[in-house]
């Protein structure tokens, strides 16, 4: 992690600490949470202690490693919409509802922590959560409903006793546009208040508190693709981070064969290996910025070699399926098979045939 994001997550520790919260030991990028690609949020490892309404220490803090793999479910290039990469970085809290401490006083900490004046700050949220918001309001100003109802109302994947209910900071930028700067979520049980969390993203708050126009620009892997000449592009940085971060932790098809995982990651490397084609990128090439990237963001690049080997055979089963497809055609031509019945079977056989031919021809 580079030293402006471990900036924000120094001073959002030390406001946690301030406020007596202890410190939460993370999940693992790879969890048996259904609910979840991965891990995709602070709340992930702290669902036991929701479920047994045991929050030790009057709260916890901790700093949570997300890999969302919602966008890799499509090839990459095939228009899916990508807002960011697939790898970042969660900062949260989780206080209990009987907690001493003043939990909205440990978000203004927070807030006022990272250098941002309350004035420039707004919350939004459903008019039916006024008591949510009864001490926020005396700091910020308030807007109601103004986002759709799903905005503020939250599931855990714990079953339908446990759901929350969220209001949404922004910070004004000198644009006068206001951008997200994380939710605060009290959490109920069957109606009952039983804890309260806050969460927000290091890369989100680095963008909206240096005003990036490019938010690109606050993810740890932006300065290595711009080295490499392929510049402020969310679709490359989504396939890289999330490639280099999954191994980077010890994720890979040969230590996690199971068919859930193995089909993910196998949909990163064939990704990866149309972001090589259409780049005309070299194999020294991706070895080099994915290193880098391991490197800029985690200090290590041991398993990159394990990539790579991965790397490889994906290439290799593509680029067998693609002579195979081309071999089926060349046959069901000679056979005087009918156009559209060879390309219906085709679609069958070797789906990945129509995804590169269409690649190549953007």
């Amino acid at each position: 992690m580079d030293l402006r994001h471990a900036l924000i997550k120094d001073k959002f520790f030390q406001s946690c600490q301030r406020y007596g919260l202890t410190w939460h030991q993370p999940s693992p990028l790879l969890t048996d949470d259904k609910t979840v690609y991965f891990a995709s949020a602070t709340i992930t490892p702290l669902k036991n202690m929701l479920l047994d309404e045991k929050i030790y220490d009057g709260g916890v803090y901790l700093h949570q490693p997300c890999l969302r793999l919602q966008s890799m479910t499509d090839p990459f290039y095939a228009g899916t919409k990508i807002r960011y990469p697939g790898y970042f970085n969660m900062l949260g809290t989780l206080v209990p509802a009987n907690a001493v401490v003043d939990f909205q006083d440990v978000i203004a900490c927070i807030i006022a922590d990272q250098g941002i004046s309350a004035d420039k700050v707004k919350v939004n949220a459903a008019k039916q959560d006024k008591i949510l918001i009864e001490r926020f309001r005396h700091h910020y100003d308030v807007e109601y409903d103004t986002r759709p109802e799903k905005s503020y109302n939250w599931t855990y994947g714990m079953g339908d006793n446990i759901r929350g209910r969220g209001i949404t900071f922004y910070l004004r930028q000198d644009t006068g546009e206001y951008k997200r700067i994380g939710q605060y979520i009290a959490i109920f049980n069957d109606g009952r208040l039983i804890g309260c969390e806050y969460g927000v993203g290091i890369e989100v708050l680095l963008a909206r508190t240096e005003q990036y126009q490019n938010e690109y620009d606050a993810f740890a892997v932006a300065p290595v693709l711009k080295k490499y000449g392929l510049g402020a592009n969310f679709t490359h940085s989504h396939v890289f981070s999330t490639v280099a971060s999954a191994y980077s932790t010890g994720i890979s098809l040969k230590e996690y064969p199971a068919i859930r995982y193995k089909k993910l990651l196998q949909k990163m490397l064939l990704n990866l290996t149309f972001l090589k084609m259409r780049n005309n990128l070299t194999d020294e090439q991706i070895f080099s910025i994915l290193s880098d990237y391991m490197v800029v963001e985690f200090n290590d690049a041991r398993n990159i070699s394990i990539l790579m080997n991965d790397f490889s055979a994906e290439q290799h089963r593509l680029c067998q399926q693609l002579a195979n497809a081309d071999a089926f055609i060349n046959n069901q031509y000679r056979l005087g098979k009918d156009p559209a019945s060879i390309q219906r079977r085709m679609a069958e056989l070797y789906p990945l045939y129509f995804m590169y031919k269409d690649m190549l021809s953007r």
